[in-house]
């Protein structure tokens, strides 16, 4: 009892020192004197203290345009790179601990308003030089494209699509050491061969999975697969000479027989728009192509991500509502059994996906601010 009443007796003390502590702060004015008319510092005054100077300070705006040229040029830059040129600039931060460097790097980096950012897009050429290349061809072909009908006017191009969308984050308790994530272990995916018109229309897409040419997948289970689509396989799932060749085959003449019938009186000539991946520049697909009565028109290499539809308005969107599906299917599924979704119920993920783009978000894809097809 003694012990407790002893305890009572500090507590009860230590709450009212914390509640006039608060009084105290609650009627705290700040207040500059020394703009008031009249002030004469004296002794009595305390002076508000900035704190101790960084030791990157007197050279801070040197090595902060060292950071700024290396990021315009495209270089990485991380913190090793701080304290190397913080080093190369200061004897005596040189001479400093490592531990010491890094801590004051990380201040420095803090201070200026950098943060480590994941690159979005990563190229052999310096991302001005694309871009003056990528306007230069938009230039070219704008007063050609206008001229033509937006629905004879497409864009073709793959995107793969994986069966899971793990991540290496989560959300946990703060403070958790071991976090705990269940997940299928095989990361199969499919190519999802994709064609946009430029008036928001969609051609019939093609899919691919990966499998033996001719075997028991594309003979007998694509049969009970939706007629949204063209199933093909491939040893890896990827989009080779022979599946674009399927694609040209199956999808372009559906295209060229709606252009027809849209355009009886008139003689459309419709254009196809590639970029430079290896079957896409293969004479044979081009001249395939061409045999259709269509003009094929190649992106220059690494401008894909600025002149290229598909890439810049539609194939993230369609992977997003796929995660989205996958994501539903985890809740139900996932905690039951690790098996991968089927390639059929991939299939119709993908089809969804596709079905639920509607054609404003299409046609806002030829609209990239810069590299507008049609101004």
């Amino acid at each position: 009892m003694e012990s407790m009443g002893y305890r009572n007796y500090y507590y009860s003390r230590w709450k009212k020192d914390i509640k006039v502590a608060n009084e105290i702060l609650a009627k705290r004015i700040v207040v500059d004197v020394t703009t008031t008319p009249g002030f004469v510092p004296n002794e009595t005054h305390r002076k508000i203290h900035t704190g101790k100077v960084g030791c990157l300070e007197p050279f801070a705006k040197q090595l902060q345009d060292k950071v700024f040229q290396l990021r315009e040029r495209g270089l990485q830059v991380g913190i090793d790179t701080v304290i190397r040129e913080a080093s190369r600039l200061s004897q005596t931060f040189k001479n400093k601990s490592l531990t010491a460097k890094r801590s004051a790097a990380h201040r420095f980096i803090k201070r200026i308003g950098l943060s480590y950012r994941a690159p979005t897009h990563v190229a052999q050429k310096h991302h001005k030089e694309t871009e003056l290349l990528a306007a230069a061809f938009i230039d070219m072909v704008r007063q050609r494209v206008k001229l033509m009908h937006p629905e004879a006017v497409a864009n073709m191009d793959q995107t793969p699509i994986p069966f899971c969308y793990t991540s290496n984050k989560t959300l946990s308790q703060k403070g958790a050491r071991t976090i705990h994530l269940i997940a299928p272990g095989e990361k199969d995916r499919c190519t999802f061969n994709a064609a946009i018109t430029m008036a928001g229309g969609k051609l019939k897409p093609l899919i691919v999975f990966k499998g033996k040419p001719g075997g028991r997948i594309e003979k007998k289970e694509f049969q009970g697969y939706s007629d949204g689509a063209f199933w093909h396989v491939q040893k890896n799932a990827w989009c080779d000479d022979r599946v674009m060749k399927q694609w040209v085959l199956q999808v372009l003449p559906l295209w060229v027989a709606d252009l027809k019938a849209q355009f009886v009186d008139e003689h459309v000539v419709p254009l196809l728009i590639l970029d430079a991946y290896k079957c896409h520049m293969q004479s044979a697909i081009v001249a395939l192509i061409q045999d259709l009565g269509i003009e094929v028109l190649h992106i220059p290499g690494g401008c894909t991500y600025l002149c290229q539809p598909l890439d810049v308005g539609v194939n993230r969107t369609l992977k997003m509502s796929v995660r989205s599906e996958w994501e539903d299917w985890m809740e139900r599924e996932g905690s039951v059994s690790l098996e991968k979704p089927s390639r059929k119920l991939i299939g119709e993920w993908v089809l969804k996906a596709w079905d639920d783009l509607d054609a404003q978000t299409v046609r806002n894809s030829w609209k990239k601010k810069g590299f507008e097809w049609v101004l």
